[in-house]
């Protein structure tokens, strides 16, 4: 299995992404601060991530298996019911961001780096989709993430975790007990070839959440 690692040394943060993901309004002292504060970040930060692609074995009822590795999941098993195979991954804003982000305590600083540590890890997250569509050129596809919805449970993370057979530690990240990442910023999912729109926004009725970007249908 192929194991592929990014790590992006030159990245550039989406300002105004940043302050409408924070509602932060321009000419204002905290817009300000936060291109301060993005500045360095780009001096500093190298977001990283890996991936590989995965062939599917068997599909049960409510499972997926891949080699010795077993998904349980009813609605993963639906999703990938014309799939083959899948890509997994994870991305992270980078122990580099992580480690300047623990030198600022100010209430507003605080605020303000956790917006653009979460654009730096969705910067290598887009980038590891680029270069998946670039070699695989797939004609569309969805993501899944464990611990978005329970029907898809966070405890799935250690068998997806097996797949990178420990080579997420060359990119820092660690899976800790509890099924959480190191560094915080870091997201982990599958990526798979679909021609059904799927999103797990549709099944999650938290309505306030920041990152919604479909209505809650079911």
């Amino acid at each position: 299995m192929s194991v592929h690692i990014i790590q992006n040394k030159s990245f550039i943060l989406d300002e105004e992404k940043i302050s409408v993901y924070l509602k932060i309004k321009p000419d204002t002292f905290m817009h300000l601060r936060l291109k301060e504060l993005i500045t360095e970040a780009q001096n500093i930060g190298q977001p990283k991530g890996i991936w590989t692609v995965t062939y599917i074995d068997e599909k049960g009822s409510d499972y997926i298996r891949t080699g010795p590795i077993t998904f349980k999941s009813h609605l993963l098993r639906t999703n990938l019911s014309e799939a083959n195979r899948f890509f997994a991954y994870v991305a992270s804003c980078g122990q580099e961001l992580d480690q300047w982000s623990s030198t600022y305590t100010d209430y507003l600083d605080v605020f303000l780096i956790d917006g653009i540590l979460q654009e730096a890890c969705h910067t290598a997250e887009q980038q590891i989709f680029e270069q998946i569509q670039k070699k695989y050129n797939l004609s569309k596809s969805n993501t899944m993430n464990p611990g978005s919805l329970p029907q898809w449970p966070v405890s799935e993370q250690k068998n997806l975790f097996q797949l990178f057979e420990g080579k997420e530690k060359e990119i820092g990240v660690e899976l800790l007990s509890s099924y959480l990442m190191t560094p915080v910023k870091t997201v982990s999912g599958i990526r798979y070839e679909s021609q059904i729109d799927f999103s797990s926004c549709e099944l999650c009725p938290k309505l306030d959440c920041p990152n919604r970007s479909k209505k809650y249908t079911r």
